[in-house]
């Protein structure tokens, strides 16, 4: 169920990134180099988040542990610079972190909801 509703978060994020022109239709050359573990110069964050965080998403994978700090909202206010985001697009990253919070505390045991 969790990654049903996961999968479902991210093909809404990613119709709202096309909505605003921000997907990209071809891998950067930087996303080689990222999968090689190589250095890489600072990226574009929404290509980050397209090439990196929701293909992550997307497999379910348990990330590090959420903290405030990570919390992908937050890095969009940090990263992505002056571009404009619809309230829609905020209101989805922030119910992905929600997601990845709930299987976070599955995933090592802190739910206390169970």
């Amino acid at each position: 169920m969790q990654a049903d509703s996961i999968k479902q978060k991210v093909e809404e994020l990613v119709a709202a990134l096309k909505a605003q022109g921000l997907w990209k239709k071809t891998e950067p050359v930087w996303v080689l180099k990222y999968k090689q573990n190589a250095y890489i110069p600072e990226v574009d964050f929404f290509e980050w988040l397209q090439f990196v965080y929701l293909p992550n998403r997307m497999l379910n994978q348990p990330g590090p542990v959420l903290t405030k700090e990570n919390f992908i909202t937050l890095q969009v206010k940090k990263f992505a610079g002056d571009k404009m985001m619809d309230k829609k697009l905020v209101q989805l990253l922030v119910e992905l972190d929600n997601i990845a919070m709930t299987n976070e505390k599955k995933f090592s045991g802190n739910d206390h909801n169970k």
